[in-house]
This record gives structure tokens, C-alpha cells and sequence, in this order.
């Protein structure tokens, strides 16, 4: 028995227990009994308190099989934290009148310290956390682990959008690699963001293994937003996958719909790497793009709205200030501004740029002390709040001496219209043309919304019209992101576009 070393030893990291109903179905479902009962070898490389273990055993005496010494010897447990392990243990033989194999229980953490066998299946629920919302300490330590998978291409990625790369895809990568035999088969229960969401996991679609070896995704069965660990939002779905092997598109993908799972298939677009679009058997994503890609200027590429980095009080303001010049104060977005067909209504919250409306640059000092003394008495009120900003590109800003920049200004956020659309949370596809209000151009709010420049209103109402087509809505929903912080990001949008080569006359 190994000994942990990691640094998360008294602080578990996504330690919710997968429940024996959902690890009862997996081990059915992917038929892992018959196969332990014929002789392989099966692991449960983060086992927690041991459910899929429990799932197996429990199976096997229902179908008239004795649990044997021989029969368990083919069972291994690894789990990194001492006090799950003692309750497997103590469970376990409380449970069946027998003791699970000593020298088949390893106490490892499997990323910094795997075991030394290798074993025909494995099967569990990695946990699960974004790189972003582990201790620090334990960032520097995952850091190189990332590296060397090829999940992410260099550091800088931990710090910019592969933040949100999901440790269970460092947890599937090293395990597959370090205990699974070559063409082994794995049975996950994971994240579906790893499959479905742009950017952070590009790394993980590529499929390989650190020395360059593939392993396959062979189907993918999508809970499809029930719940599956209480008090749990995320979506959840099980991942079948091979090693020594290639993914061969389309995959097989079954969505739980009113307890009956339906059979679709699902392919990556636009690239291999991509996320995940469901489809049915006889269509393909290309086909229906085909009819709603459409023409746009390199300038013209969607954008997400204004980003305060966590300083909405400082300038985001519900009633117009009097220390704030009309100049620089616009009318932002919200929920109630997607209600009809056209924003012309007055707004109810407005946002403060401190920034250049030509370059969309932040205003440098000067500026602001000569030409709006009020705002930058008001900036230097909230210098110190400013200044505590997190973030990389915050960061860069405030290196420069610019600690009241904002994030996602530039010279497309004063085009005098914007085709906007809610792009977090929503199930239905709207885009809208938002014009100017009192001759200041709408803001979008941060990943709330997003929205593409336009010259003219006529320019404005023929992107409308190009977005509005019906399968735009089918090929977000083809995403099974409904509803999420990636139903309709820029990212995604902009695989439905052809950029021409940018002009030199800007907004």
C-alpha cells in the first residue's frame, strides 16, 4: 500500500460519492460483470468509498457467483484519502463476510503518484474541478502534469481560457496511460463540458495519450441534466473509451429523455478537436451549416460584451450619475432589453467607459483629469478596489498603469449598431438590433450577451436576418448546451460565419 503525497491530503477535491443507483447502471450497462467474471481485471483509480467496487460484487451475487478470494483478487481499489479507504474496508466486509484484498487496496494520489500494475477496465467518477478553483499550491504542482499530458500547449493556457479545464480529464488521461493495458477498456462518468464546451478541452478531444498514443471515444451517454449528484448542477454524462485505438466519427450518443434513452450521434465541428454536435443518423452538422453560413466583414466578428472584472458596483449604475459625463456613460443590456423586436426602449442600467471611443483604449490620466475631473475623482475614490482586480489580461492593464481599464472594449463597442443575443443561459436563439440611445451605442454585459458590429441599420437587419434562420437554433441545440454559460457564446457563432478581409475604415 502506497502513501499519499498529495497536498490536498485533509482537502478532498470534488469528493461527491457517485450514488449506487447510477454506478449499479453503469457496470450493467457497459457490461462489466460478465467480463470480470470471465477473467479481467477491473479498477477503480479514484474510488472514493467505493461504489462501482459495490456495484460489481453486488451484481455478480445476483447472478449466482460466490465471492471468492480468486474471483476478488481480479478487484483494486486506489484511493488517496486514508479515511475512505478504512470505510471501504470496514463496509465491505460488514457487507459480504469477507475482506477485500489487502494488497489490492492502494492508498495514491493517481495523478502525482500512481501504483505500479495495470489492469484490463477501469471504471469510475474522476473528480471533478476546474484548474481556476484549485488551491494554489496545488496549481503549481497539476501545472506540469497538464503540460506533459498535451492537454494544454503552455502554462499561459492555465491562466487564460484553459483555466477551465476539468481536472477529471488530467485524472482520465494519467489513468488510461499509467494502469490500463493497452487496448483496455475505461468507463467514466464525467463532466460534459469536456465534450461539449469550446476552448478548455481541446486539448482532452485530441484523444491522445502523453507518448502520443490514442485512445478512442467509443459512445457517450448524456444524462441530460438530471440530476445525478445531489445538490449538483453540473451536467453529467458517461464516457466509454478504448485505448490504443482511433475515435471513429460519428460516435454513438444517447440522450436520457422521461427515463427512455434515445439514439443520436454525434460528430465534432468544424474540426476534430471541436465540441461535440449531436445529430441524428442520417445528417451530419455540415449539412444542415450549409444553408445558414453566411458572409462577414474580418471586423464584424461576434463579440461578448463589456467585462468589469468583478467591478459591476464601480460602473455599472442603475440611475444616470451626475459625476459621470453623458460622453462616457452608455446604456447597457439586460434581461428585459431581449423583449422585443427592436431596442428602442429606454434603458434600465448603464455602464461607465473610461476609455477612447476611437481606439477603445483605456483614457489615459491626463484625459481624465482635464477633460472629466468628476470621473477621475470617482476612479481614484475606487482605486484600491480597482486595483485588487484578479485576472491575467486585468493584470496587464494594471501593469501599465491603466487600473480603470475594462475588459472587451474596443472600437467594435461604439459601432452605432449591434446585432445582440443572450449567449448564457438561454434556451431560444433572438438576435436583436440594438441601435443608440440618446447617440450612445447599447453595451452588451459581459458573457451575458454578445453581439456582432454593424455600420448601418441595413447592414444590422441583413446579419438579423442570416441569424435568424431556423437552423441556426437547431445547430445550438445540436451543441446540448441549452440553458448553460456556452449556449451561444462568440466561439460558437462564429462557425456559422465567413470572414471577408477586414477594412481599413473602422466604426
Amino acid at each position: 500500500m502506497g502513501t499519499d503525497t498529495s497536498p490536498l491530503h485533509a482537502e478532498p477535491v470534488g469528493a461527491f460519492f457517485t450514488p449506487s443507483k447510477w454506478a449499479d447502471f453503469c457496470v450493467h450497462r457497459f457490461g462489466l460483470v460478465r467480463e470480470w467474471l470471465s477473467g479481467a481485471s477491473v479498477c477503480d483509480p479514484t474510488a472514493g468509498i467505493g461504489s462501482f467496487l459495490f456495484a460489481l460484487c453486488d451484481q455478480a451475487l445476483t447472478a449466482g457467483r460466490t465471492l471468492s478470494p480468486d474471483l476478488l483478487c481480479n478487484l483494486y481499489f486506489i484511493e488517496k484519502e486514508p479515511d475512505y479507504v478504512s470505510q471501504f474496508q470496514e463496509t465491505f466486509l460488514c457487507r459480504y463476510g469477507i475482506p477485500f484484498p489487502h494488497t489490492n487496496v492502494h492508498v495514491h494520489d493517481v495523478i502525482l503518484d500512481p501504483p505500479d500494475f495495470r489492469v484490463d477496465i477501469l471504471v469510475g467518477n474522476p473528480p471533478w474541478a476546474n484548474f481556476s478553483d484549485l488551491r494554489s499550491e496545488y496549481k503549481k504542482i497539476l501545472k506540469p502534469h497538464f503540460l506533459s499530458a498535451g492537454l494544454v500547449v503552455d502554462s499561459q493556457d492555465l491562466l487564460l481560457g484553459s483555466s477551465r479545464i476539468d481536472l477529471a480529464a488530467l485524472v482520465v488521461e494519467t489513468c488510461m496511460d499509467r494502469l490500463l493495458r493497452d487496448n483496455g477498456k475505461s468507463v467514466f462518468i464525467l463532466p460534459m463540458s469536456m465534450f461539449q464546451n469550446d476552448g478548455a478541452h481541446a486539448g482532452f478531444r485530441r484523444y491522445l495519450l502523453p507518448d502520443g498514443s490514442p485512445f478512442a471515444l467509443r459512445e457517450i451517454l448524456d444524462f441530460n441534466g438530471q440530476r445525478i449528484f445531489d445538490g449538483v448542477r453540473t451536467r453529467f454524462g458517461v464516457a466509454f473509451l478504448e485505448k490504443n485505438a482511433v475515435t471513429q466519427y460519428p460516435v454513438p450518443y444517447s440522450i436520457l429523455d422521461d427515463g427512455i434513452w434515445l439514439e443520436k450521434c454525434a460528430t465534432p465541428f468544424p474540426c476534430d478537436t471541436s465540441p461535440l454536435s449531436v445529430h441524428g443518423s442520417d445528417e451530419t452538422p455540415r449539412d444542415f451549416l450549409s444553408e445558414i453560413s453566411f458572409n462577414l466583414r474580418e471586423d464584424q466578428k461576434p463579440r461578448q460584451g463589456v467585462n468589469t472584472c468583478g467591478a459591476n458596483q464601480v460602473f455599472i449604475f442603475e440611475t444616470v450619475p451626475d459625476f459621470i459625463p453623458e460622453e462616457l456613460l452608455y446604456p447597457l443590456a439586460d434581461r428585459s432589453s431581449f423583449q422585443f423586436d427592436e431596442k428602442t426602449t429606454d434603458p434600465n442600467r448603464y455602464i461607465f467607459l473610461p476609455h477612447d471611443r476611437i481606439s477603445g483604449k483605456p483614457l489615459a490620466q491626463d484625459v481624465l483629469q482635464s477633460r472629466f475631473p468628476d470621473a477621475w475623482r470617482y476612479l481614484q475614490d475606487n482605486r484600491e478596489f480597482l486595483l485588487n482586480r484578479k485576472g491575467t489580461l486585468i493584470a496587464s492593464w494594471k501593469n501599465r498603469g491603466f487600473w480603470w481599464a475594462l475588459l472587451g472594449v474596443g472600437p467594435y463597442s461604439y459601432a452605432p449598431y449591434k446585432v445582440m443575443w443572450e449567449a448564457y443561459g438561454a434556451r431560444t436563439f433572438r438576435p436583436m438590433i440594438f441601435g443608440q440611445y440618446q447617440d450612445q451605442p447599447w453595451q452588451g454585459n459581459q458573457a451575458l450577451h454578445a453581439y456582432i458590429p454593424c455600420r448601418t441599420h441595413l447592414e444590422a437587419e441583413t446579419v438579423k436576418i442570416s441569424l435568424s434562420h431556423p437552423s441556426v437554433q437547431e445547430f445550438l441545440e445540436a451543441s446540448r448546451t441549452q440553458g448553460t454559460c456556452n449556449w451561444a457564446q462568440p466561439g460558437r457563432i462564429k462557425q456559422i460565419i465567413r470572414f471577408r478581409k477586414p477594412q481599413l475604415d473602422l466604426f
